[in-house]
């Protein structure tokens, strides 16, 4: 080999040496370094070497930094992270940790759960695997065949959860998880999809047409007619309607006498459910009375007619009309004492007294709600919660539910609300948990109309807040607790559903001073009852 061709390999060994790498490391699984944060750090750098000592790998990271991806060619290692200074300085550092990259293979399933799974719902899976590419891809195979492809997000090492649309088709699914097109792991039959169970709300057989309502009525869904209880015998009865909240069907109108159930399954596979009875009663036997034969009567001469002489003429006396006689006079004292004189039938009833009027209403109710926090402490206790509170109000005059028209008042009441936020640490900071509670005193203005009643309200008070949390090495716990002025502002809507109870939602706005200020947003719904205060 001459010289000339001697460098000219050389310069194709060399110009290819880079993408011989980089495919080597495309054949290599990804590998995962995580620390924590530090206060006051300036920033991160996480610097990898090969065991003789050869850096290979350097990247600086922002303060807000805690975990990293390596895609290295398969080999051994060592890793070490350096903490920065406010001036980018290495001001701390670790010590450097062996690691193994491997080499890329298929994937290990170590764990997929739920098993079960309804149609008609979003698939939501968790998967525990091992030896995971970055390009890896999921998948389920329906009893048809049909792929469905699965998203994959990382949550923590090792654990993903995986999502899809919902399924339509019951059956058993199984599971492909593959690195490449040659690097493919498969699980037959790990997950059951069935449909979920119905329910019925309403009935009704009129003119042989038998009509259910109801819910979760699938595409395959049968329905039986057999002699109670059920038979082998029994008979499959077409479906005029079939949707997922309406089932009709035509009854035959020639059923024998007898005791017959309506039974009701998801498929014609699965267990039918007894839904409906009726009996049909034999027909009343029909009777004719027979009528005696008509008898001839013996033909009789006319009876003779006897004339009688006229009538003497008969005088009626007619007695003379009454003649109305005045009573005698009665003296005026008589006459009251005869009508005051008590009988069994003019006895006066005993009169009750009137009921005092209403005057004032005191409402006393609670529930539930959810909170927004703002101001810094969303990233902490990221997210809605679910929470609860208790107030009363005490209503100047009575005119919560006029008859007609608008009517206003005034209140002055008290609410107490409390609240319970975690973080599990898995994020940006450190486990911890914080309660709070506060209380108000809360002025509101009224308007109401027949049917319902808007209320604004400024609130004044103070509010608890009590933090524990597990220090950055998660070794010791913190623990500390204020109490803080707080104010803000509300408005509800009522629904009065008798005089005495209320249904509403109502929002407020609160706002605590503390030494990192709360903003926090407060949407609830209620049930309050109302006790007048008469005078």
């Amino acid at each position: 080999m001459n010289t000339r061709t001697a460098l000219f390999f050389a310069s194709i060994l060399l110009f290819s040496l880079p993408v011989l790498l980089q495919a080597e490391a495309l054949d290599s699984l990804p590998y995962y370094i995580q620390w924590d944060s530090v206060p006051g750090a300036g920033g991160y750098t996480v610097e990898v070497r090969a065991p003789e000592g050869e850096t290979i790998f350097t990247k600086q990271f922002e303060p807000t930094a805690k975990e990293t991806e390596l895609d290295l060619p398969a080999g051994k290692y060592q890793f070490r992270i350096v903490t920065l200074n406010k001036l980018l300085k290495a001001d701390n550092a670790t010590n450097w940790v062996a690691f193994e990259i491997l080499a890329e293979t298929a994937p290990i399933i170590v764990k997929l759960t739920p098993t079960a799974l309804t149609t008609g719902k979003p698939v939501t899976l968790a998967l525990t695997a091992d030896r995971l590419t970055l390009s890896a891809k999921a998948k389920l195979l329906s009893p048809s065949g049909k792929e469905i492809p699965l998203s994959i997000q990382k949550t923590k090492n090792d654990t993903f959860t995986l999502t899809a649309p919902a399924l339509d088709e019951r059956g058993q699914y199984s599971f492909v998880l593959a690195n490449s097109a040659n690097l493919t792991t498969q699980k037959n039959n790990i997950i059951a999809v069935g449909y979920p169970d119905f329910s019925i709300s309403s009935i009704s057989l009129k003119s042989s047409l038998l009509t259910i309502k109801g819910k979760n009525f699938s595409k395959e869904m049968v329905l039986y007619l057999s002699s109670s209880p059920l038979s082998a015998s029994r008979k499959k009865i077409s479906l005029a309607t079939l949707k997922d909240t309406l089932i009709a069907a035509q009854f035959p109108t020639d059923l024998p006498a007898g005791v017959y159930s309506v039974y009701l399954a998801n498929a014609s596979d699965l267990q039918a459910k007894n839904i409906y009875s009726f009996t049909i009663s034999p027909p009343e036997p029909t009777s004719v009375a027979q009528a005696d034969p008509p008898v001839a009567s013996p033909l009789l001469p006319p009876a003779a007619v006897v004339v009688s002489p006229p009538a003497e003429p008969i005088e009626v006396a007619i007695p003379p009309a009454p003649v109305a006689v005045e009573p005698p006079p009665v003296e005026s004292d008589t006459l009251a004492a005869v009508e005051n004189t008590p009988t069994a039938e003019t006895t006066p009833e005993k009169i009750k007294p009137a009921p005092k009027p209403v005057r004032h209403r005191i409402a006393l109710g609670g529930g539930a709600k959810t909170d927004l926090t703002f101001g810094g402490w969303e990233n902490v206790y990221p997210g809605y919660r679910l929470s609860g509170y208790g107030f009363s109000d005490f209503y100047v005059t009575n005119n919560l539910r006029p008859k007609k028209g608008v009517a206003f008042d005034f209140s002055l009441g008290f609410r107490a609300d409390f609240a319970s936020m975690t973080n599990d640490g898995s994020g940006k900071y450190v486990k911890s948990s914080a309660r709070e509670i506060s209380g108000l005193i809360c002025p509101a203005f009224a308007m109401s109309i027949p049917w319902a009643r808007a209320r604004l309200y400024l609130a004044a008070g103070c509010e608890y807040v009590s933090i524990s949390a597990r220090d950055i090495f998660g070794k010791e716990t913190i623990s500390g607790a204020s109490i803080d002025p707080a104010g803000g502002a509300g408005m509800s809507i009522e629904l009065p559903v008798t005089d005495y109870f209320t249904l509403g939602l109502t929002n407020q706005l609160l706002y605590v001073q503390d030494a990192k200020s709360i903003l926090k947003y407060t949407a609830s719904g209620f049930l309050a009852v109302m006790i007048p205060v008469r005078q």
